[in-house]
């Protein structure tokens, strides 16, 4: 209750974030003074007549951006507010300049029209005959979202993109405080504090905010170390990585882990690697599906467990979130093979008969998602709907963010999306609003990284 409660404040705080967007820009068309905080944020030199000039606003930029690690660590929600303001902010700006089109970049039309063309048809076409037009107009919305939010930091000068890549910086750490003080709480066995929490697993509620956190690191590590604060930014790297750990986030730890193997890699084979990340998580969204299958079978009656044999001794802990992914991947495959080219329809996990069998650790077959992306997108949207979404991450894996041999595309980049790739397949629900909202962001985020002078030479496509 409490957590729905603090969705006002932060609802008002962007909607003020969003209103002086606007009297800046007002105040700019008219000359007339900005803002207290536009003093701090916006470039202001003299020309040879004395006259002030104010370069492009960033404040809603360098706050939200900042924000972001912090909302999602306590109030994962809200993080669709921050998707909402940026967007409509590109998109406003795209308006205002005349040039929609600079939206949605050429390389990525096809797949835009296939995509929405079959999750229309899936959103029509479900297997209990109940249309879900409301979750695809949802996902299109946070889609055009995204590409303003995009379009906004792409657009800012080189001086805003650093301070708002300082501010994600300074967010990341500041984030890392309360899931520290929730750990004193669970570690130091602080009983009474922990049984307000009300849940059986009480660091769970900082995993949202530690799978963003290990999605955002990249891009924060890599701009410290561009500022030369190498020590800064390995600090900051480890201390995410511990805290991931000590709050027992399997999706961020993951993260983690890869992101660990995987950079030295990277910095080693600086020119085969990116690319081989690319064809890997690319190739990944059949893979994935593919191998579950294999492993699995299709037998729906060997996919529900025994009760006893689905019996865990830790069924909060490692071990039984574990054990639920198990019963659930295979449920989710057996009942995605009895449809594997059309699916089940859009957004219909977990209304699939059969998914609301109680299993020992006392958690249905099939939640409210498979709590993996590919698995969800085959079980509802079939092959169609997994080769589209596997065309889409190319997209956005040969867009380039900054110049081809620069930091974002050699390291940021593949670190960013493979991380993203590897959360998008342990945890969460591919459609969830708040997951939708977060990705958004921090494929936008990635534009913060590149140059103006990276976007003449090698600019986002």
């Amino acid at each position: 209750m409490w957590k729905n409660l603090l969705l006002v404040p932060v609802a008002l705080l962007v909607a003020l974030l969003s209103l002086e967007d606007c009297l800046r820009r007002e105040c700019v068309a008219e000359g007339r003074p900005c803002l207290l905080l536009e003093r701090w944020i916006s470039r202001k030199t003299k020309d040879g007549a004395g006259k002030v000039q104010i370069g492009r606003p960033g404040t809603s930029a360098i706050v939200l951006f900042g924000a972001l690690p912090l909302l999602a660590t306590l109030l994962a929600k809200s993080i669709v507010f921050v998707l909402i303001v940026m967007g409509l902010l590109g998109l406003y700006g795209a308006l205002r300049d005349g040039q929609v089109a600079r939206l949605l970049p050429r390389s990525a039309m096809f797949v835009a029209l296939a995509g929405l063309a079959w999750l229309t048809f899936s959103s029509l076409h479900t297997f209990d005959g109940d249309p879900r037009v409301g979750q695809l107009l949802k996902i299109l919305s946070l889609v055009i979202l995204g590409f303003g939010a995009a379009d906004v930091a792409r657009n800012l000068p080189d001086d805003i993109r650093g301070r708002a890549l300082d501010a994600l910086s300074i967010g990341i750490a500041v984030s890392l405080v309360p899931a520290a003080v929730g750990c004193v709480i669970y570690y130091g066995k602080f009983w009474t504090l922990i049984h307000m929490i009300e849940r059986a697993d009480p660091l769970s509620i900082f995993s949202s905010g530690m799978v963003a956190i290990a999605i955002l690191t990249p891009l924060a590590v890599a701009h410290l170390v561009g500022r030369g604060r190498v020590w800064q930014a390995v600090l900051l790297a480890v201390a995410c990585a511990a805290m991931a750990v000590l709050t027992s986030s399997n999706a961020a730890v993951v993260g983690f882990v890869v992101m660990a193997l995987l950079a030295p890699l990277l910095w080693k084979f600086p020119r085969v690697m990116p690319r081989l990340v690319m064809v890997g998580c690319v190739v990944g969204f059949v893979l994935v599906p593919a191998g579950l299958a294999t492993m699995f079978g299709a037998d729906v009656r060997a996919a529900v467990p025994d009760f006893e044999q689905s019996r865990q001794t830790d069924p909060d802990g490692f071990r039984g979130s574990m054990g639920h992914r198990y019963y659930i991947w295979r449920f989710a495959v057996a009942r995605a093979i009895e449809r594997p080219l059309a699916g089940w329809g859009l957004d219909t996990s977990q209304d699939i008969p059969g998914g609301h069998v109680n299993i020992a650790i006392g958690k249905e077959l099939m939640p409210l998602h498979p709590h993996n992306a590919t698995l969800q997108l085959w079980l509802e949207l079939g092959i169609p709907g997994l080769l589209i979404a596997a065309a889409i991450f190319w997209v956005i894996m040969v867009s380039r963010f900054g110049g081809p041999e620069s930091a974002v595309e050699v390291y940021v980049k593949p670190l960013t999306l493979t991380v993203m790739f590897v959360c998008m397949n342990t945890t969460y629900g591919i459609w969830q609003t708040w997951w939708l909202s977060l990705l958004a962001l921090s494929l936008a985020a990635l534009f913060l990284s590149c140059r103006q002078r990276d976007d003449k030479t090698g600019g986002a496509g």
